[in-house]
């Protein structure tokens, strides 16, 4: 299967069904997921050996509230993080708009959002946009602590939503 940027041999991809979206958004029903191995099979380079940290069968719970649903995510990304501390280098976590807020807010030092701003958050955000967390040493204290920057490209998009601003995660 050709990619369009040629990069699908030289990324591993690990399948993380914890940063699915919020649950509550699903009361009807859940999506019917393609399995790694069926991604695998479509040519997708797919780490078959990845045991996800949230299985789809864990994401039932549909009165998740939208604290959990940031606490669920914070989860992901931290261990995620844990878990690739001793080689290094950058993540790459693919998700929707409002995980863009749900895997950072916290790790920046800051509480979940409520309702109502998740919602203001999430439709400022266009198709395809990027969140970059850096970590770096406080001179002081010596301790590693994360802070966002600004993204290395605008996202790419071409619907009506007014231009991503990155800061707004900051808010």
């Amino acid at each position: 299967m050709p990619t369009g940027i040629g990069l699908q041999s030289l990324v591993t991809i690990k399948v993380e069904p914890g940063l699915f979206e919020w649950l509550a958004w699903y009361q009807d029903s859940m999506p019917i997921w393609f399995s790694p191995a069926q991604f695998h099979a479509m040519g997708y380079n797919i780490d078959l050996s990845y045991t996800p940290l949230i299985t789809t069968l864990e994401l039932h719970d549909k009165s998740e509230t939208c604290e959990q649903f940031y606490m669920r995510n914070f989860f992901i990304t931290e261990k995620i993080i844990k878990a690739t501390q001793t080689i290094g280098g950058n993540i790459l976590m693919v998700g929707h708009a409002a995980t863009l807020d749900t895997c950072t807010r916290q790790l920046v030092g800051h509480a979940p959002r409520d309702v109502k701003e998740l919602h203001r958050i999430i439709h400022r955000v266009p198709y395809c946009s990027v969140a970059v967390a850096e970590e770096y040493a406080e001179e002081n204290e010596g301790e590693k602590k994360w802070h966002l920057v600004e993204p290395p490209f605008p996202p790419f998009t071409n619907s009506s939503n007014a231009r991503f601003d990155w800061k707004i995660l900051l808010i």
